[in-house]
């Protein structure tokens, strides 16, 4: 597995849910909730699979529309060092 830091996660994860809702990855700030930029609930499942995906990780996504890109991103951190379920 690659490792990576939050930084690089928040812009994966930036480009990831701009491709979903189709927005620019640059019109989409880190510390935003998602809810903001009208993420459906299927869109956030998509986001949710696509995340488990890429990082081979498994999380609740348990309020994820009030997460913000900074937080989502610490916690795909966490996971990949194991340290969330």
């Amino acid at each position: 597995m690659v490792e990576n830091s939050n930084a690089e996660i928040v812009d994966d994860l930036r480009h990831l849910i701009a491709q979903i809702i189709h927005l620019e990855p640059d019109a989409m700030e880190a510390g935003q909730p998602l809810r903001d930029y009208g993420i459906t609930s299927i869109e956030l499942i998509d986001f949710i699979r696509r995340i488990e995906r890429r990082y081979s990780i498994s999380f609740q996504p348990d309020a994820l529309k009030e997460i913000t890109l900074n937080a989502l991103a610490e916690n795909v951190h966490l996971a990949m060092d194991g340290q969330m379920q």
